[in-house]
């Protein structure tokens, strides 16, 4: 089987979805057998090391990515928007998978809490060329979910869901599964 293991045995999504190329290889499998013997398991414990699907910012994100930004490349589009917490781990999958394919990610931000993490989040994206619009004070989310709204109506810029979390995104944690 090759890398797309989903399209292959699917012949219903042939076609249908054109994910983009971000992991280079497969990610590790490893057997944890010490731990599961201390937890109680009786069987092989393995665990995918999704932190290695890519060497600039990695983690399981990088799967939707490889099937949203793909859509927005099928569709033709220079750009996505979406609409994250301020901060938050997906603001930086987002913001160097979509640079290395050419889009720009327009972030439209909501302030739940700010830390060191937080703010590390938010200037690695800055620094991987994503435009962030934050909105703050009890208006926040009100204010960024409108700002996300307008932005879908750019027929240049692909409206990713909050985490790519949907059926798209989803399909690229099943790929990896198979």
């Amino acid at each position: 089987m090759s890398r797309q293991h989903l399209l292959e045995q699917s012949k219903y999504l042939t076609g249908r979805v054109n994910p983009v190329h971000l992991i280079k290889e497969a990610t590790p499998i490893h057997t944890i057998n010490r731990f599961a013997k201390s937890h109680g398991y009786m069987k092989d414990l393995m665990i995918k090391r999704e932190d290695q699907t890519d060497d600039v910012y990695g983690g399981n994100k990088v799967r939707n990515l490889e099937y949203v930004l793909g859509e927005a490349l099928h569709r033709k589009c220079n750009s996505v928007s979406t609409l994250i917490p301020y901060g938050s781990n997906f603001t930086g999958a987002l913001a160097a998978q979509a640079g290395k394919v050419g889009i720009v990610p327009y972030l439209s931000q909501f302030v739940l809490q700010r830390n060191s993490q937080i703010e590390a989040h938010v200037k690695f994206g800055q620094s991987h060329g994503a435009q962030m619009k934050t909105f703050h004070s009890n208006y926040g989310f009100a204010g960024a979910l409108a700002h996300a709204g307008i932005s879908r109506l750019n027929p240049n810029r692909y409206y990713i869901e909050p985490g790519a979390s949907s059926v798209l995104g989803a399909l690229g944690h099943a790929n990896a599964l198979l």
